[in-house]
């Protein structure tokens, strides 16, 4: 779990993303991203995490050692709770409602995005190895939601991914 949050935390900060972690949750992470094309940066820097766990996983012999990943991205107005506890602010709303709802659903090594989300980060020219959209409805979220999966590798995403439904409804990205 260290070495997950570790490598994902140092790839969001990074000069080309400039996203910041919010908050750990315990085999994952949660982090936003302002500014301009936040849903692009928000679905490189994913990406890019995904691709440096693949280099750290064919790195070290022991499959126990291996990092696995899915990563939920969302677009919209966070609220930032502030916890009398914590020196932090808590992202509250049902961006990261749903953000969260995403993770779950993605295959291994794989994000899933809303339209919007994938729309406003170039979408399929930006992002050529994508399934979708695919409507789905998500859990404790009123409206059904049409979406992608994005993916680092060469092969095809899988439409098992995103089948069947699982009851219910600026950009969040949720790593688990």
């Amino acid at each position: 779990v260290f070495e997950h949050n570790r490598i994902a935390d140092e790839v969001i900060r990074s000069e080309p993303f400039q996203g910041t972690t919010v908050k750990l949750l315990g085999d994952g992470l949660m982090a936003y991203f302002a500014g301009e094309n936040p849903c692009k940066r928000a679905l490189e820097s994913a990406l890019r995490i995904i691709e440096n766990f693949n280099k750290h996983n064919s790195s070290v012999l022991n499959w126990k050692d291996h990092i696995v990943t899915r990563v939920g991205i969302h677009h919209g107005h966070v609220w930032f709770f502030p916890f009398a506890q914590h020196t932090n602010l808590d992202p509250l709303g049902p961006t990261v409602d749903l953000a969260s709802r995403l993770c779950p659903i993605a295959p291994d090594m794989n994000v899933v995005l809303t339209e919007e989300a994938f729309s406003l980060a170039g979408g399929a020219s930006e992002f050529p190895k994508h399934m979708g959209p695919q409507p789905r409805h998500l859990r404790g979220i009123p409206k059904s939601h049409n979406l992608f999966t994005v993916t680092t590798a060469a092969r095809a995403v899988s439409a098992i991914a995103l089948s069947g439904s699982i009851a219910a409804n600026p950009s969040n990205i949720q790593v688990h």
